[in-house]
């Protein structure tokens, strides 16, 4: 089961979630941007990364060069 880390308010109707997971054993770090659909849910998109939380630091330091 997914645990929820953090959301980040993009805008008024659409979200960032991170979230952990574990699948095969491993665990892992999702990114994902949500909507909120007509009936006031939020639905997860299709845009999204999910990454090995051995990759994260590589990860971390590639976004940080990206912002300098």
């Amino acid at each position: 089961m997914d645990e929820l880390i953090a959301v980040i308010h993009k805008n008024s109707t659409e979200q960032i979630r991170v979230t952990t997971t574990e699948f095969q054993r491993k665990q892992y770090i999702g990114i994902r941007i949500y909507f909120e659909a007509d009936d006031g849910t939020w639905r997860p998109t299709r845009k999204g990364i999910t990454v090995r939380t051995s990759l994260v630091g590589e990860l971390v330091t590639a976004l940080q060069k990206a912002t300098a």
